[in-house]
């Protein structure tokens, strides 16, 4: 059984939140106006530097992003204490609408009143004893819904309907004890027992959907959007690339029929 470390677990998170983010921006639908790696020009003028200017968001490096990455998202919303994959989307939420609204969701999903968004050990104790999948679920539907009602959703809507469903899978394919992306390890979910022959078992049905003519992506291991979406077109199931519940128990039997196969050397 492997087990990330909170800062290992810190550090995929802003892994995969720089590749939603990229480089330089400033387009002029965009209210946040100037943004590097996901920093907006505010919140390097209120974190780095007042009276920043364009040039110096442009110059930004991205150490310095993943500085304030890990100092006013991870530590400021207490992520590394919240359950695998309920941590990974309320921080990916915070970075892309604000930690104050991701805050107040956590507490509405925890039934505690939403007069502040302060992640307080109250709010830890009482989300962490609901199911991180339904959490990680919640989370992701309500910011779906959100982002669907701002008047920037022409012009930004696919790209962020594509980063919340990513998320999402994302997360619950942690929280339900399914190999993390990416990263070669499995996070345990509380009470779950872990099967030492996954990863090559997704191996084996990625080859499968390879060879019935159904697209995986890569044969690696990882169990993302891509290989669930063949999945699904390959059992007639719903496309949407999610773990839900008419794929999670075929998924299950496909997985544990499955012949465990070695990585490629």
């Amino acid at each position: 059984m492997v087990i990330l470390t909170e800062q290992e677990r810190c550090n995929g998170a802003v892994k995969r939140v720089l590749l939603h983010e990229g480089g330089y921006t400033n387009h002029p639908a965009d209210p946040g106006g100037p943004t590097n790696f996901g920093i907006t020009i505010y919140d390097y003028r209120k974190y780095v530097k007042p009276g920043a200017t364009a040039d110096d968001v442009r110059a930004m490096q991205v150490e310095e992003a993943i500085r304030i990455y890990r100092a006013k998202y991870w530590d400021a919303m207490r992520c590394g204490e919240l359950e695998p994959g309920v941590g990974y989307a309320a921080f990916d939420y915070g970075i892309n609408s604000g930690i104050g609204r991701s805050g107040v969701v956590l507490r509405r999903i925890a039934h505690l009143p939403d007069n502040t968004s302060r992640v307080t050990d109250e709010v830890i104790a009482a989300v962490n004893a609901l199911p991180a999948v339904e959490v990680v679920r919640a989370l992701c539907d309500e910011r779906l819904r959100f982002l669907e009602s701002l008047r920037t959703w022409s012009v930004f809507g696919k790209g962020w309907e594509r980063r919340v469903r990513e998320v999402k899978t994302y997360g619950i394919s942690i929280a339900s004890d399914l190999p993390v992306i990416g990263s070669g390890s499995i996070v345990p979910a509380p009470g779950r027992a872990i099967d030492p022959d996954k990863f090559s078992r997704i191996r084996a049905l990625q080859q499968q959907l390879a060879d019935s003519g159904f697209d995986p992506g890569a044969i690696d291991g990882d169990l993302g959007p891509k290989t669930v979406e063949a999945f699904q077109r390959a059992g007639g199931l719903k496309v949407d690339g999610i773990i839900g519940p008419q794929t999670r128990p075929l998924l299950d039997a496909a997985l544990a029929a499955a012949k465990p196969v070695a990585p490629a050397e």
